[in-house]
């Protein structure tokens, strides 16, 4: 089931459901009270939420808007095309006790009134083994843009591996996980292309984001899903837990 909250996407076949009041548990994630178009060179911020047990994971990303056709397209229709790109990428890689919930996203440049998030929540359990590994062990494959320089490519870390993920008698991914491992990278580093009536869409390209200069920011189409565990502390029985934000509940 997919809610999304915003009330132009409220009809019945959608499965959509509406929040008409919101009090955020954490100031950093509000709530989006309108539904704006994604005109060409916005920057789109794209947080995925999953959680196993207290843990929250947030693998952040970003895209840009390469073109615009007609008025274009809707962050909600971003959102929801995203979530079907990649939600059937991240549960092969979550373990069975571990959830996908949703995501966020906002309009991060050029600054304006639309830096609030928008929410899609879409929860669904990993489809992986049923035993987990230490919570700070992570899938990890590498952004690549083409260009040289560390500015130009980056990393992103998968949550929550399964035992049944372990190569025996190696501490490195087995060849299944591999293989749905590079199947997200894929799923992440290609454009994403969504309308909302016909000759009225929008085409976005994922982007290594520069936050001290957003114009140097550079378009990444390239993944290379790494045959060796990372770990990511923060994910960890000792690390800071992260709480799922009130909309994605």
């Amino acid at each position: 089931m997919v809610s999304l909250d915003v009330a132009s996407h409220a009809s019945p076949e959608h499965h959509t459901t509406i929040r008409s009041i919101y009090t955020p548990l954490d100031a950093r994630y509000p709530l989006m009270s309108a539904d704006p178009f994604v005109l060409t060179n916005d920057i789109l911020e794209l947080n995925v939420y999953c959680v196993n047990d207290e843990q929250v994971s947030i693998n952040r990303l970003h895209y840009i808007a390469t073109s615009i056709n007609g008025s274009g397209g809707t962050l909600s229709g971003f959102l929801s095309t995203v979530n079907a790109a990649l939600k059937p990428n991240y549960l092969p890689v979550l373990s069975s006790l571990s959830q996908y919930v949703g995501m966020s996203a906002r309009i991060i440049y050029p600054l304006n009134h639309k830096t609030y998030y928008l929410w899609l929540k879409s929860k669904a359990m990993g489809s992986g083994g049923a035993i987990l590994m230490p919570r700070q062990t992570c899938g990890m494959f590498t952004k690549q843009s083409g260009l040289s320089g560390p500015s130009k490519r980056g990393r992103v870390y998968v949550p929550f591996p399964s035992t049944a993920d372990q190569q025996g008698g190696i501490d490195s991914p087995n060849a299944g996980y591999m293989v749905n491992l590079g199947s997200l990278a894929g799923a992440m580093s290609g454009p994403q292309f969504w309308s909302i009536t016909v000759g009225n869409n929008t085409s976005a390209s994922p982007l290594i984001y520069h936050r001290s200069l957003p114009t140097s920011s550079v378009i990444w189409g390239n993944a290379t899903a790494k045959h060796k565990w990372a770990t990511h502390r923060s994910r960890g029985d000792y690390g800071r837990s992260n709480v799922i934000p009130d909309a994605l509940i």
